[in-house]
């Protein structure tokens, strides 16, 4: 016969034992009631897509920074004055008549010759020519020489070759060299003229710039 002592240990450990195997309780539900809240899974960020090509304007640049400038349009400047500015009198009919040095920003891969045209658009009678010459090899220039190759033509004076700045007493005129970029040689001797030139030149100029001094100096 079982002592009645034992047999509430008995019965207490056997109700131990169903509420370990059963559904508790859990806080905020009732018993048996699962209440985690699912967790979802993680979605990768997506990566950044790399875009590649060539800006709008200018040319690609390294990585990260910005477009790169277009190159600069074909110019023509003098170190000998400033754009505007006074023509030194070793440059002019006062001194010794020497030609203007030129400089360029650049040339056009199709430029195969330079042209120039140097006048005075203020002389009493109209424009009066002081230099022409063509065939000059695409490079600056120097001070009282041409390239070899080029040749000059007949200015308004009669004379071939350079006549520098020479306005009337007292007065200042402008005075403007032209350069042309030309995609062929020009046939023409050293007794052309000016009109001559323009008419060979005529469906031949790829680019042109000009610059400007003024003589006597203000």
């Amino acid at each position: 016969m079982t002592h009645p002592h034992s047999l509430r240990l008995l019965l207490a450990a056997l109700g131990l034992l169903i509420a370990a195997c059963g559904g508790g309780a859990t806080e905020g539900g009732p018993a048996g009631e699962d209440t985690t809240t699912p967790v979802a899974p993680a979605i990768p960020s997506p990566t950044p897509e790399v875009v590649s090509g060539t800006p709008a304007t200018g040319t690609p640049s390294a990585p990260g920074g910005p477009p790169a400038m277009p190159p600069a349009p074909f110019a023509v400047t003098s170190a000998a004055f400033e754009p505007g500015g006074p023509i030194p009198v070793e440059f002019s009919c006062d001194g010794a008549g020497t030609s203007i040095p030129l400089e360029f920003t650049r040339f056009d891969e199709r430029t195969k010759t330079l042209a120039l045209i140097f006048e005075d658009p203020d002389a009493p009678r109209g424009t009066f020519i002081h230099w022409i010459a063509w065939n000059i090899p695409p490079g600056n220039i120097e001070a009282g020489a041409l390239p070899r190759g080029s040749v000059e033509g007949v200015n308004d004076a009669g004379e071939t070759g350079y006549q520098g700045p020479c306005p009337p007493e007292g007065q200042s005129h402008r005075y403007i060299v032209t350069a042309y970029e030309v995609d062929t040689t020009i046939a023409l001797g050293e007794f052309a003229i000016v009109d001559e030139l323009r008419k060979a030149l005529a469906g031949h100029v790829i680019g042109q710039a000009a610059y400007q001094g003024v003589y006597p100096g203000p």
